[in-house]
């Protein structure tokens, strides 16, 4: 994971939180938050049992920076949301709905990374690197929340206001 892949990730977020977001663009969002999540364990995937401890300063320096990718796009997608009315026309709606698999995938995937971060801790914490992780887990905990919050709210279609 390259600073110019969380980067160019990041970048479709900025328009966005300056006005109202599609249906599209709600679920293009989800998948670029997706994709972040599995960059993220691919990379960390790599770690050796035994790194040196070169290797792991650039691992705990890569983990922490795509989770503050993340978490940047997460709460760009948030102010985004919270400038959008919720959809009520029913195709909206539908893609919407649609999307909930997107959502879905993503939870796997961020499941997944979870799990190989706490299966890599030993070798984090053998070096004393855990707490910038940690510290990053604990904002993205509340990136996401809000970010679920959000989109919750986009949801109530057909309901009448």
């Amino acid at each position: 994971l390259t600073i110019a892949a969380i980067l160019a990730t990041s970048i479709f977020f900025i328009p966005q939180a300056l006005a109202a977001l599609t249906s599209v663009q709600v679920v293009t969002n989800i998948g670029i938050v997706t994709t972040q999540s599995k960059n993220i364990n691919d990379a960390l995937s790599t770690l050796p049992v035994s790194p040196s401890s070169s290797q792991l300063a650039s691992m705990s320096t890569t983990v922490v920076n795509g989770f503050q990718a993340i978490i940047s796009s997460l709460a760009n997608d948030d102010t985004a949301m919270q400038t959008t009315p919720p959809f009520t026309v029913q195709s909206d709606c539908d893609a919407v709905v649609a999307a909930l698999s997107t959502v879905s995938s993503f939870v796997q995937i961020h499941q997944t990374l979870l799990s190989t971060v706490i299966g890599k801790h030993t070798i984090f914490a053998q070096f004393g690197a855990t707490a910038p992780i940690t510290a990053v887990l604990r904002t993205l905990e509340g990136a996401i929340d809000s970010f679920a919050y959000g989109l919750i709210a986009l949801i109530p279609c057909g309901r009448p206001p």
